[in-house]
């Protein structure tokens, strides 16, 4: 009986011990769910390939602007004979030419779009935060193309199927389905403001607010200002530290750069324009590019003659869509057209195919 005894005992204590592990294991916070945004080593030249005949149908709801807890956000709807708009231009027939690691690839904007799903967001995110990304890549892809313009610098992250498998190992094929369906689901919807593509740029993080194109670039675009944003400060990945003595502010931003330094902040919150002591000044995007801070958005500045600590908040450039703004909006039970409807002010949802009519 003894032996019995000491037994079973032994083999409780065991699995409470692989419970704990497990519990270790399988239990994301949001610190945890937040891995960094890798840079793109893909950009899109300025080429469209031509359509095939005919396209697979989709279904767009036309748009009405309603009210929702104070923001105006556009619905979809049926028209007044109760009749969907369809179009027959699909993903699968609008072909770019991408170069991938220095390499030129033709591939349809489906297959695109869904090796961008893999690299931009994290798996676990809701549907209606994936087909709001599905939406806004669409939308900035076709306004570049049609400008006849490629991405440069600010080319969507993307993964090839090989990189993706690397990346998610044993989850590829759920990653995958994921990323499928919510360009399946969005199929050849875009982004428009008046008759043109919207260039729906979007970002990681934010705090409080977005901030404008004007702000970040130098080109005001209507739909492209600064609105609230959902994401809480205690948020993991939210806050970020950063220290540099004088000597290597000088080192990287390529002038004197004497302490203390002063700071101008937009609309948006965030940090426009940078100046030292030493009458050095410098635009807060070269600041960030220069010194690898994760944004704009100072929430905090330490300094001394000898040294400073910038405290920054969220993560991207801060214009347009936050895709940790948007999953937030999604699990507050918020559709994909309204969580666009809120980042990109006064646009609207239209087809690929009337950019053929």
């Amino acid at each position: 009986m003894r032996i019995l005894f000491f037994f079973f005992s032994m083999l409780l204590a065991m699995l409470l011990c692989l419970s704990a592990i497990a519990c270790k294991l399988f239990v994301v916070t949001a610190k945890d769910a937040l891995p960094p945004i890798e840079s793109s080593a893909v950009t899109l030249d300025a080429e469209m390939e031509p359509l095939t005949a005919e396209g697979l149908p989709i279904t767009l709801l036309p748009i009405e602007e309603k009210h929702l807890e104070d923001k105006t956000v556009s619905l979809p709807l049926t028209n007044k004979k109760g009749v969907l708009k369809t179009s027959t231009v699909s993903d699968k027939d609008y072909y770019v030419t991408v170069s991938v690691n220095g390499a030129k690839e033709r591939m349809s904007l489906h297959e695109y779009l869904v090796g961008i799903l893999l690299a931009e967001l994290p798996m676990g995110f809701c549907e209606d935060a994936r087909y709001a990304q599905a939406v806004a890549a669409r939308s900035y892809i076709v306004h570049y193309v049609e400008r006849g313009m490629g991405l440069g610098p600010w080319s969507c992250a993307y993964y090839t199927r090989e990189r993706a498998k690397e990346k998610y190992t044993h989850l590829y094929d759920i990653a995958l389905e994921q990323a499928i369906a919510a360009v399946e689901a969005t199929d050849g919807i875009i982004l428009t403001y008046g008759d043109k593509a919207c260039m729906a740029a979007f970002h990681a993080m934010s705090y409080d607010k977005t901030e404008s194109a004007g702000a970040v670039w130098g080109e005001e675009m209507p739909y492209l200002v600064p609105v609230s944003t959902p994401e809480d400060v205690e948020m993991g990945g939210m806050e970020t530290s950063y220290t540099f003595s004088q000597e290597e502010l000088s080192a990287l931003l390529g002038g004197v750069c004497r302490l203390p330094m002063s700071y101008t902040v937009s609309e948006g919150g965030r940090v426009d324009r940078v100046t030292f002591a030493s009458g050095d000044s410098y635009a807060a995007t070269e600041v960030r590019s220069a010194l690898s801070l994760r944004s704009t958005a100072f929430a905090s500045v330490t300094q001394n003659k000898k040294q400073i600590t910038i405290t920054v908040l969220g993560y991207g450039h801060g214009v347009g869509m936050s895709q940790w703004g948007a999953q937030m909006m999604a699990l507050g039970g918020h559709s994909w057209q309204q969580i666009l409807s809120h980042y990109y002010t006064g646009a609207t949802l239209d087809t690929l195919s009337s950019r053929f009519e």
